[in-house]
Formats: structure tokens, C-alpha cells, sequence
């Protein structure tokens, strides 16, 4: 039950809180954009793909070979989403170094939160640079 709720937020947020900040008059997009890297795809990435996939294929296949294929699986849908918005795909491409990081650090100790805070620091450092 927990989980299929946590499941249902990490996949119906994102969609909320752009629509809610797309409607407010005033937010400009580069604001929205910082909000959607810093909260939004951290905290809904992390849960899908470190708390329901990579739970499921530590179970399935061990911690090595799952930090593996959900990297590939959370390149492979970065790559996907940003060859639709039209973003560069080296940059999408680049997402499977830290995601190896960030799934072994959540292999290793289990901790969804510092997940998604490395995931934040991340996103924020490649914005700004």
C-alpha cells in the first residue's frame, strides 16, 4: 500500500507542480526549470527508479549488476525524454556516470533521501555551469 502510494506521488507531482508553476503569472521559465531540477525530477526519479526498480532488481539479481541496468534504464529515459523536448544528446547521454554514483551510494546504504540530495546537487551544479 505504501509503496504504490509513494509510486502514485513520484509519478502524478512532477505533473502538478508544473502545471501549478506554468499557470502563475510572473514565474519565469528559467525559475520553473531550477524548481523542476532541484525538487521535482530528484525527488520523482529517485523514488521510481532507486526505491521501486533498483529495490526490485536488488532483490532480483544483487547490488552490482542492479546498479547497472538501472542506470542504463534511467540513461536510457533520460535520453528518450530529452530527444523528445529536443535537448543535446550528449548531455542526456552524460547521466549514467552519476546515476552509477548514485545507485551504488543507494545499493550500499539504502537511503532514498540522500538519493535524492545527490541527485539535487547534481542537477544544480550542471544548471549552473
Amino acid at each position: 500500500m505504501i509503496r504504490s502510494t509513494l509510486l502514485a506521488i513520484a509519478l502524478a507531482v512532477p505533473v502538478i507542480i508544473w502545471k501549478i508553476s506554468a499557470g502563475i503569472e510572473g514565474v519565469e521559465p528559467s525559475i520553473r526549470n531550477l524548481l523542476v531540477l532541484l525538487a521535482v525530477a530528484p525527488i520523482s526519479e529517485e523514488i521510481i527508479f532507486r526505491g521501486f526498480i533498483q529495490e526490485f532488481l536488488i532483490a532480483k539479481m544483487g547490488k552490482l549488476l542492479s546498479v547497472l541496468v538501472v542506470s542504463i534504464l534511467f540513461t536510457a529515459a533520460h535520453l528518450l525524454i530529452g530527444t523528445l523536448q529536443g535537448e543535446a544528446y550528449l548531455y542526456n547521454a552524460l547521466v549514467f556516470f552519476p546515476s552509477i554514483a548514485i545507485s551504488w551510494h543507494y545499493a550500499r546504504f539504502r537511503s532514498l533521501p540522500a538519493a535524492i540530495a545527490i541527485h539535487a546537487l547534481y542537477n544544480v551544479t550542471a544548471f549552473v555551469i
